[in-house]
């Protein structure tokens, strides 16, 4: 069936809504690739970039974390970044920073897409053409969205590609394609070795699939061997990354579950999902949206969403080790699954409905509608993890005035090229060091020394007193945080909420 014969292009009114909808949520994505830099956890970074850093041939093996070497992580990730970074360096472009841009806007356009996709689904699932449209809007500007799609983390690749998979399967029900069903198997695939945890969604949308559009045998064998076509390729991709040739899911399964290393770091109660929501996000914000997701799944526990989005939930809610990003992959179904609530045919379904359209809902959603607004932009437009900016300009002073010459940086508390022990490869311009010295005294003694610049690192929005002639002979060249962020930090109103705002620092002293 050809995508305009779809039923919902055959309703003007929806159909202009739903291209508003998107052009509003292209430009916010859009606009969290370019401003969205560094990432969220540590394994966006340690476990993807650095490992391409190393194939790149500008970090060694042994610099890696600890997923090298037991071998857990696909290299399905990286390798497709790395083919994206030797088109670049054919097309000139050496600058690690617009390599990760790159990243960021294909991981956001893929996730545009899977919403473009869900929506179209989405035409089905409502009768009600203000519930359509509700979702629309909701679609176009949750606060959390934008910034989740422009991660190029593998929790956001992963969940783009399922999505995008599912629409395309659940958009054409009936065909009999063998190139679509083919298609929709690979996708599947591709995002299960993005992130192996997504196994439970996919077993979810088959397992509709089954129950609700009973396929024909022949196009289930078609989706299966689409799926294990591209696993097989991930394959490949583990032996070009590792050097050997093993299997990356296997390793992971077993020493996280059967030798048990997943609750190594800590361990959490079945709860612990709804305390992060609160502490980890938005405030109210993020609570209110997993509570959506739980009466989406109860008023609705027989619809898609609920069979692709409850079991990883369920599966993270009894293993011990507990992060917020793990149920990320959940998060694209957040504008719809409130309203599908709202659509049970119960007593429950009536009594939300109520609510939601009575006097006091439409005042409590249309206040939550101004909160949402006011996430939006900053978790938007501000960098997902400062010290990015830090770098990018330490790469332009290194590039511009040190191109010859090599650069090293010194720390008396810090140091700036190590995150949790693990060297910082991506980020750090060629023929960049770091040198610990014990106290201000070396720092004066080598800049009196010294007739070229020293370079100075140091986490505080200023030099302390401590630091003597320092004080007068280094000037702050690059900092993580913009320069307003911190006038406003420093403001004295404002100063006891903001104590544990950090800004990371390079100074250059000279004589």
């Amino acid at each position: 069936m050809p995508l305009r014969r779809l039923r919902a292009f055959e309703d003007q009114d929806w159909t202009r809504t739903f291209v508003i909808a998107l052009v509003i949520a292209f430009a916010f994505h859009m606009l969290a690739a370019v401003f969205s830099v560094g990432f969220y956890h540590t394994d966006e970074h340690f476990q993807i970039l650095e490992f391409l850093n190393y194939k790149l041939g500008r970090s060694s093996g042994s610099e890696l974390a600890i997923e090298f070497g037991q071998r857990i992580r696909s290299w399905a990730q990286p390798g497709l970044y790395f083919l994206i970074t030797r088109g670049l360096q054919a097309l000139g472009e050496e600058n690690p920073f617009h390599w990760v841009f790159v990243f960021r806007f294909l991981s956001a356009f893929l996730g545009w897409i899977s919403l473009a996709g869900l929506a179209l689904l989405s035409y089905e699932w409502f009768d009600d053409a203000r519930l359509r449209k509700t979702s629309l809007y909701l679609l176009a500007s949750l606060w959390y969205l934008p910034a989740f799609h422009a991660r190029p983390s593998s929790e956001s690749l992963s969940s783009s590609v399922f999505y995008i998979a599912t629409s395309l399967l659940f958009l054409f029900p009936q065909s009999e394609s063998l190139g679509l069903s083919f298609a929709v198997g690979a996708l599947f695939g591709a995002a299960f070795l993005f992130r192996f945890q997504m196994a439970f969604l996919i077993l979810g949308a088959l397992g509709y699939l089954i129950y609700k559009i009973r396929p024909s045998l022949n196009r289930v064998f078609i989706l299966a061997t689409g799926i294990l076509t591209v696993i097989g390729l991930g394959v490949c991709f583990d032996y070009w990354g590792y050097g050997a040739w093993t299997f990356s899911p296997w390793n992971y399964f077993h020493y996280n579950l059967i030798l048990g290393h997943v609750a190594d770091v800590d361990t959490q109660p079945v709860w612990d999902f709804f305390t992060k929501s609160l502490t980890e996000t938005f405030p109210v914000l993020g609570f209110l949206t997993l509570c959506s997701f739980v009466l989406g799944w109860i008023f609705r526990p027989l619809h898609l969403l609920t069979a692709i989005t409850f079991p990883l939930y369920l599966i993270h809610s009894i293993i011990g080790h507990k992060e917020l990003r793990f149920i990320f992959p959940i998060v694209d179904a957040g504008p719809f699954l409130i309203l599908l609530a709202l659509t049970a045919q119960h007593r429950g379904g009536d009594f939300l409905r109520r609510a939601w359209w009575g006097k006091p809902g439409r005042a409590i959603w249309k206040t939550l509608i101004i909160i949402n607004l006011l996430a939006l932009i900053p978790t938007t437009l501000l960098p997902c993890w400062p010290p990015a900016k830090l770098f990018s300009q330490i790469y332009t002073i290194k590039t511009t005035e040190l191109p010859t010459t090599s650069m090293e940086i010194l720390y008396k508390d810090k140091d700036p090229l190590e995150i949790l022990g693990i060297p910082l490869g991506y980020y750090r311009p060629d023929d960049t060091t770091s040198t610990r010295i014990g106290s201000f005294e070396e720092l004066n003694t080598r800049i009196l020394a010294s007739k070229s610049p020293i370079w100075f690192f140091e986490v505080g929005f200023e030099l302390p007193e401590e630091a003597g002639s320092a004080l007068m002979k280094c000037q702050p060249v690059a900092q993580s945080m913009p320069d307003l962020l911190v006038a406003i930090v420093r403001w004295e109103p404002v100063l006891p909420i903001t104590r544990r705002v950090t800004n990371w620092v390079l100074y250059r002293c000279l004589n």
